[in-house]
């Protein structure tokens, strides 16, 4: 019998502690992952193109891919690939009211910095509704399609 490295049951009992968390936990969890993901892809494309705009639309055009991934697979353990399209327009829905809020909170004299501080958890909440009640809920989205299982579902019937 082979006894695990305490990095593989250090690493074991972290994955248990996250399946048994709440959704919304996970949620803003799998968020900051995505977070340092993308901020390190802008800093790689940065220093590829040297071009801020560029960076950025890299940055928005993988990161979606990746976060699209990693919150449907670990936050609403979903591998439905139509989802993808909601998904992406799920982030303009939450850039427009990020926009809105904070083009208010400049209007009203507050700072850039604080003006989005004030909106990040706004738009935490907007984005975990809209892709728990519409982009990721169980059953299909159009009334035409099938309803794709989740992975917790199908486990077991082989």
């Amino acid at each position: 019998m082979t006894r695990a490295s305490p990095l593989a049951t250090a690493c074991d009992g972290a994955v248990q502690r996250f399946r048994r968390q709440p959704r919304f936990g996970k949620f803003v969890a799998v968020g900051c992952l995505n977070a340092v993901v993308s901020y390190t892809i802008f800093t790689v494309a940065h220093f590829m193109t040297h071009a801020d705009r560029l960076s950025v639309v890299i940055t928005w055009c993988v990161g979606i891919v990746f976060n699209f991934f990693s919150t449907g697979r670990m936050v609403f353990d979903s591998r439905d690939l139509s989802r993808a399209v909601p998904f992406v327009l799920s982030y303009g829905v939450s850039m427009g009211v990020n926009l809105a809020l904070i083009s208010v909170l400049l209007a009203r004299g507050v700072g850039g910095m604080a003006a989005q501080a004030v909106c990040l958890p706004v738009i935490v909440v907007v984005s975990y509704v809209i892709n728990s009640r519409l982009v990721f809920r169980r059953g299909p989205i159009f009334a035409d399609e099938q309803r794709v299982p989740a992975a917790s579902e199908t486990k077991g019937r082989q």
